[in-house]
């Protein structure tokens, strides 16, 4: 599995993107797929939404970024895992790309996100992303929806992740 995520990462630079549609994150440009579009974001803790509609949702998805001065990439994905129960099943990568160890997690299950004020809403996935970034915490994209529309999105969000160190 590593070495399909590290081809795939890898196999970004013969993608082409419109220059145009870079979203920065505190200095880092990230492209998004083909389809997502960037919203303003609703609240000060987030650096940046895109949203992507995914065929059979009524809305659209929201992958969010996230910047802060501290917390690890453990941290981070603990943070996660607390964030589901039930039959939960997780799955943790990493790959290197132009020198910077970015981390994928995948996990599903009964989601509850603690700012969404919904409860919990079973059969969803979280994927997160911790990209790193010299001298603080990582860059955090996190995007949860149903299982079966949010678990489509991984190879996009991964090739998201991966976007500020590839041409």
């Amino acid at each position: 599995m590593k070495s399909l995520f590290t081809a795939l990462l890898l196999g970004l630079s013969t993608i082409a993107f419109a220059e145009d549609a870079k979203v920065d994150v505190d200095g880092l440009a990230f492209t998004p797929p083909a389809g997502w579009k960037s919203v303003p974001p609703s609240s000060a803790m987030r650096k940046a939404v895109l949203q992507v509609t995914v065929p059979g949702q009524e809305k659209p998805l929201e992958a969010i970024f996230f910047h802060f001065g501290g917390g690890d990439v453990e941290t981070n994905v603990q943070r996660w895992k607390g964030q589901l129960s039930g039959t939960v099943d997780v799955n943790q990568e990493s790959a290197e790309v132009a020198g910077k160890k970015i981390t994928i997690f995948t996990g599903t299950g009964t989601y509850t996100d603690p700012f969404g004020g919904l409860g919990p809403q079973e059969n969803y996935a979280l994927i997160g992303a911790l990209i790193p970034v010299e001298g603080s915490g990582p860059v955090v994209i996190k995007l949860a929806g149903p299982k079966e529309a949010t678990m489509k999105l991984v190879d996009d969000l991964k090739k998201l992740a991966a976007s500020p160190f590839t041409k």
